[in-house]
């Protein structure tokens, strides 16, 4: 019987999408982090793909203000991405975990239908890129032995970084496109990508009611 983990690191609830600071004043990215967080653990919930889920974040602020549905916050984490998910790992493996999932909450369009789709693969490492499959948005790790070994490398350009890898542990990964995990929330340009519909909704999400700024752009932009 397989055990599931999957890990979700948010370094923290403010400062962060700095590269939305066009668009977005700093209180309005605090309130896009946790929406776009909540809307990543209620796919998770409701996809049903793991047996637990454990948050890694090292901030106070997002562990008051975030629910975690059926999972918890791991707080003892280190500063940086790789060294969080490491420290996730260690934990994971010591719940038993022999399947490993990683996630990230910048995913605007992503669903339960998505995660069930990436559940269903059976390739030891199984990497779901961005659209320039140059990042990496989720991260499916399937036996115990390949988790305690594998060498996470995000940052840019870790699509590649991570299929390689997994070639030093003798397996091919599997890079699964997923269209609505494909584009990931980081900069202007991804904002103006969104359907209007999604990016009503976040609108609507973060409190179009108050002092909202977006560029000229984007105000014309109703693709």
């Amino acid at each position: 019987m397989s055990y599931t983990v999957a890990l979700v690191p948010i370094r923290s609830l403010h400062g962060g999408k700095t590269r939305l600071a066009g668009i977005l004043d700093e209180p309005h990215r605090s309130r896009l982090v946790l929406e776009l967080a909540r809307q990543l653990l209620l796919a998770v919930e409701q996809a049903a793909v793991a047996d637990e889920l454990m948050v890694l974040t090292s901030d106070p602020a997002l562990v008051q203000s975030l629910h975690v549905p059926g999972g918890r916050f791991q707080t003892d984490v280190p500063p940086g991405l790789n060294a969080a998910v490491n420290a996730g790992r260690q934990t994971a493996l010591s719940s038993g975990a022999d399947r490993l999932l990683v996630m990230f909450p910048d995913l605007p369009e992503v669903s339960a239908a998505d995660l069930r789709a990436i559940d269903q693969s059976r390739a030891a490492v199984t990497i779901i890129p961005d659209r320039q499959h140059d990042g990496t948005n989720a991260l499916l790790l399937q036996g115990a032995s390949l988790i305690s070994d594998f060498d996470f490398r995000y940052g840019p350009g870790s699509c590649l970084a991570h299929r390689e890898a997994a070639l030093s542990l003798g397996q091919v990964a599997r890079v699964m496109d997923v269209p609505a995990m494909a584009i990931d929330l980081d900069t202007e340009d991804d904002w103006r990508r969104l359907p209007s519909v999604t990016r009503a909704r976040l609108r609507n999400d973060i409190g179009r009611d108050q002092i909202f700024r977006e560029t000229q752009a984007v105000l014309m932009d109703h693709s």
